[in-house]
């Protein structure tokens, strides 16, 4: 029964996807152009419970005031489409170009840190499109022994924990950018790879270098997205997540489904503590 809801919730998101075939500008807010771009793959585990991986590829785009991180193929889509809706005589090609694309999105809760003000706007959601904004996170690490090699770089040990987790960061000191996937920064280079002690979600450098394309760093605008507080955010897209069919249902996005379809699914959510 759950690859039945898993089935149709992925149908429904690829209904939700497919919005963006009317080729209009997606409703987006721009805030800066990343002179930078680090890439990491992601493997992160669903259920908890099982050792079964998805895989994903996320991307961190760096300038002088801002940090962005959301899927790759979420920006590559975003692209593909604005330029469809420019150059209408390719717009056949460019749609089977998102169709293959929108299959790989894994990474659904875009972010933008504003370096200045020391804040982190999250938006995340599919059914219910939320938003919070934050003080960044600041971990408090413990530098470790031991080294090992990222993507051919000499790597650093480092420990925290965040939202419940503990993780193991391994930076890079030849990097000089204190950054990393998600809301991870504050080491003395860039970390290569972060995963938390269970190995529910890791993050691994695959490439990092000039922003030449996808550098538009921006969150969405849409009418109906909600602004909340953090803990009402996270609430909110634990429940989506857990209750696929009953919040579509719900907002009259999927009809006749069996009270067997409405059980609860696992989730597995990067922040498990707010």
């Amino acid at each position: 029964m759950r690859q039945i809801i898993f089935v149709l919730f992925s149908c429904l998101v690829l209904v939700g996807f497919a919005q963006v075939e009317q080729r209009t500008l997606a409703p987006i807010t721009v805030y800066d152009t990343a002179h930078t771009m680090a890439y990491y793959d992601l493997d992160y585990r669903k259920d908890s419970t099982k050792n079964i991986y998805r895989k994903g590829r996320t991307i961190l785009q760096i300038s002088e005031n801002y940090l962005a991180f959301s899927d790759y193929y979420t920006l590559l889509i975003d692209s593909l489409n604005d330029y469809a809706v420019r150059h209408k005589e390719l717009e056949q090609e460019i749609s089977e170009q998102i169709g293959k694309a929108i299959k790989r999105i894994e990474y659904r809760e875009p972010l933008l840190t504003n370096l200045l003000k020391g804040a982190t706007t999250f938006q995340m959601g599919i059914w219910v499109k939320l938003e919070y904004t934050t003080p960044t996170p600041q971990i408090a690490w413990q530098l470790m022994s031991g080294d090992t090699l990222v993507n051919g770089v000499a790597c650093k040990k480092a420990m925290g924990r965040y939202s419940g987790r503990t993780y193991v960061a391994w930076y890079a000191e030849s990097i000089q950018l204190p950054y990393g996937p998600y809301i991870f920064g504050g080491l003395p280079g860039l970390i290569m790879c972060i995963y938390d002690t269970k190995r529910n979600w890791i993050f691994t450098n695959s490439g990092i270098g000039p922003a030449t394309s996808l550098a538009t760093m921006y969150l969405y605008a849409d009418k109906d997205r909600e602004k909340m507080d953090r803990k009402k955010a996270l609430d909110s897209y634990r429940n989506e997540r857990e209750n696929p069919v009953r919040v579509a249902t719900g907002r009259g996005l999927l009809f006749g489904a069996t009270p067997e379809m409405m059980k609860s699914v696992p989730s597995n959510l990067l922040e498990q503590e707010w």
